[in-house]
């Protein structure tokens, strides 16, 4: 049924019945729980259509969204048993990105905020989400990670410890205060020297094949330029398969500014482990990197760029890249993970809903395009053409 017809038959409703409206103020009535198994986006947009809908959505007493929060989360978790519907304070959406909704509320029988994690649909598809689980007491060792006090393997669904912060980092914080970057290397560094290795390993090429199969799937076609890419990133994998010996350590897989939070003691904490695997420390470099000045900053030639491009050497200097061979591979993993990310985002307009697809359109075209002009650059071709050699020389002992 359209939403929209939907919405009128529920305002209708609103309208004709004291009794639903007393139901749903309490936060039981059955058209809280239809809501309830709606995705959050899909609300928002419910609400758009009917005054009575958006009251029963954005108010707050929010009664569907501690609904939404306590049933399809918390009460699954061991740690909350205490807790009911009724019981949780300032319920609300907190933050989230693409792939996973978050949200914030108060637990009175633990007198703390927590932050309850639903993860997306269909986000098995592409994040082992068993993996990630064990993941968790690992990476905490090191203090990457938040304090996670539930994780479900099956759904995906977590609760964390609320960390106080003045929001996550961004380009322009590490540029204006240059200790965020020592700190951030650092925190990277710290993870992919622990001795304790991840559950699985990070495998990007198998990861992009599974996302182009997924867009065929779909009866999707992928832009010419992804094909163009494809035939490059199959020669890097030959490349680097030459390259198998390289030691494989524990890595986060998207230590993006984004996933650093600045806590209020004027620290840096690293979160959201959802990809993190074992790798090459060079390609968990290189994704840093592109992640700091992503494909929507690198595309315009601004004060911005310039800055950010200045701070790779110093990157590279902070984390201690000092031979040719590992920063030969640093510079071609910048092209297979401005590649990765680029499928990533085009198999999220496979299965993302009509009104989540225009958060992604911009974002794939981007990310696509970067990814080829990077590909034809001569830093890569130079990086490319050194590691064949230095391969070659191995392969010849």
């Amino acid at each position: 049924m359209p939403k929209d017809i939907f919405a009128k038959i529920l305002e209708h409703q609103f309208e004709k019945s004291k009794g639903i409206k007393k139901e749903i103020k309490k936060g039981d009535g059955i058209l809280a729980n239809i809501f309830s198994f709606e995705d959050t986006n899909s609300l928002v947009n419910l609400a758009l259509t009917s005054k009575p809908i958006k009251n029963l959505v954005e108010t707050k007493e929010a009664p569907v969204l501690q609904l939404f929060v306590h049933d399809r989360v918390i009460s699954k978790a061991p740690f909350f048993k205490d807790e009911t519907r009724k019981s949780l304070n300032e319920v609300k959406k907190f933050g989230g990105g693409l792939t996973n909704d978050m949200f914030k509320f108060k637990s009175p029988s633990h007198n703390d905020y927590f932050m309850a994690r639903r993860a997306g649909k269909g986000t098995d598809q592409v994040i082992d989400r068993k993996d990630e689980c064990g993941n968790i007491p690992i990476m905490a060792e090191v203090g990457v990670g938040a304090e996670v006090v539930y994780a479900d393997p099956k759904t995906g669904n977590q609760i964390m410890r609320f960390h106080e912060n003045l929001g996550t980092l961004s380009p322009g914080d590490i540029i204006a205060h240059p200790h965020f970057l020592k700190e951030a290397v650092d925190i990277v560094k710290k993870l992919n020297e622990h001795p304790k290795l991840l559950k699985g390993e990070f495998k990007v090429f198998d990861r992009c094949r599974k996302a182009i199969a997924k867009i065929s799937e779909a009866k999707k076609v992928l832009p010419e330029n992804y094909q163009r890419c494809q035939k490059e990133i199959a020669k890097i994998e030959e490349l680097m398969n030459t390259f198998d010996d390289v030691k494989k350590v524990p890595c986060h897989n998207d230590a993006n500014p984004y996933n650093f939070l600045k806590l209020t003691t004027g620290k840096l904490k690293l979160i959201d482990g959802e990809y993190a695997g074992n790798g090459d420390a060079m390609a968990e470099l290189a994704n840093f990197y592109n992640e700091l000045m992503p494909a929507e900053i690198a595309l315009k030639d601004s004060d911005l760029v310039k800055k950010l491009k200045v701070l790779e050497p110093q990157i590279l200097e902070l984390y201690g890249v000092t031979n040719e061979f590992d920063y030969q591979r640093y510079v071609v993993w910048k092209a297979v993970g401005n590649y990765w990310w680029a499928l990533w985002a085009q198999q999220r307009l496979v299965s993302e809903t009509e009104e989540d697809k225009i958060k992604v359109l911009e974002k794939v075209g981007q990310l696509i395009y970067y990814c080829e002009e990077f590909i034809n650059s001569r830093e890569y071709h130079e990086a490319f053409d050194a590691l064949t050699r230095i391969g070659k020389r191995m392969t010849l002992g």
